[in-house]
């Protein structure tokens, strides 16, 4: 397979651990440039998560992976933007799991939960990797109070879960997570970022 970063090429064998080599190729092609590692595109496909479990299931079908990369404005926009579109599709649902769980109607709350869960500290990491940037929107101060209150409420959260209490997780839901996520929702977009000086190379790194 032929592997092409910025413009580079070059070619690993189709064989098992070629992924870890791959890693090591992009990091040495970035770690010196102010680019972010965004995608891959195998085979004319975007893949955007689990790209070890895509490459291992197609491992011997596999010819071309262009790597593609931002700069560091383009990376947080495309961030923040992923991070306001998932809230905008995620907003009915709440509603609706926070309803399920005070019937306790569904077989399936818990796994909708956990899905929950792990949306929001994909949120919670998402803010906190941007803020370690130099690279940031003018109302960046908004979101850190959103990924502070975050950090709040995720103990009260856990401690529901382990109990099971339907009720106490759909109080929850509804007074404290669906209102920030409304807030997130009501946040203003800024596509242009602040940079200043040059940004850690190890959070660049795939």
């Amino acid at each position: 397979m032929k592997v092409t970063v910025l413009n580079e090429s070059k070619d690993f064998d189709n064989k098992d651990g070629v992924f870890e080599q791959i890693q090591t190729f992009i990091n040495k092609k970035i770690s010196d440039q102010e680019m972010y590692f965004s995608h891959m595109s195998i085979d004319g496909i975007d893949i955007y998560h689990d790209l070890d479990l895509y490459i291992e299931e197609h491992l011997f079908q596999i010819e071309n992976i262009k790597v593609e990369l931002r700069t560091a404005s383009e990376f947080i926009s495309d961030l923040i933007s992923s991070i306001h579109h998932y809230v905008e599709r995620a907003l009915p649902e709440l509603v609706q799991l926070s309803g399920d769980f005070y019937k306790a109607s569904q077989s399936n709350l818990w796994e909708k939960l956990n899905d929950l869960i792990e949306a929001i500290q994909w949120i919670h990491e998402s803010i906190m990797s941007i803020d370690r940037e130099k690279a940031r929107p003018s109302n960046w101060d908004k979101y850190l109070i959103i990924a502070s209150s975050f950090e709040t409420l995720f103990p009260n959260l856990l401690e529901a879960l382990e109990a099971q209490d339907n009720i106490l997780i759909a109080d929850i839901i509804s007074y404290e997570i669906m209102p920030l996520f409304q807030d997130i929702d009501k946040i203003k977009i800024i596509e242009d970022t602040d940079v200043e000086g040059q940004s850690n190379n190890d959070e660049r790194q795939y």
